[in-house]
């Protein structure tokens, strides 16, 4: 069994595991919340890729991972940031499969979402999705050879 944890480090940049763990692979992505008409004449909300983004839209961060490697990739971790330009969406972080945690202090610490607090005036108080710094993905099974899939969050623009 092979052992990986994949950490994102900008909000649109790609990364790969290291090269000793080069068969694990994680992109991350950004799309844009926008509202179309479906076939049935519906207006529903899809997220598309941009390049262009403005303050108050909605935006949805992924990694899409997958093991290429020959063998079983047991213990993954994936992580990403909250930019300090997003708001996190409170229960918006995919869990199917996996257990999220998250961060208040840059990555340092991390704890499930009920649980998370910051301190203020030397007092622990629970932490608000406006002190979300970092999430934290923890696969409970192993992923199979060839098996990929994608977590993610969704955010307002500030």
């Amino acid at each position: 069994m092979l052992k990986y944890t994949v950490f994102a480090l900008s909000i649109l940049t790609a990364f790969a595991a290291p090269a000793a763990a080069s068969e694990f692979t994680a992109i991350q992505s950004v799309q844009r919340a926008v509202m179309t008409t479906n076939d049935a004449g519906e207006v529903v909300r899809v997220f598309e890729p941009t390049d262009l983004i403005a303050p108050g839209d909605e935006l949805k961060y992924a990694l899409t991972y997958e093991n290429g490697g020959l063998d079983d990739a047991d213990g993954v971790m994936l992580t990403m940031p909250v930019p300090q330009e997003v708001l996190y969406i409170e229960n918006s972080a995919t869990t199917d499969g996996v257990t999220v945690e998250f961060s208040a202090d840059n990555g340092a610490t991390y704890t499930a979402r009920a649980d998370l607090t910051v301190l203020i005036e030397g007092q622990a108080q629970p932490a608000s999705a406006n002190d979300i710094t970092h999430m934290r993905w923890t696969f409970t099974d192993a992923l199979a050879p060839g098996e990929a899939g994608t977590v993610g969050y969704r955010g307002i623009l500030r």
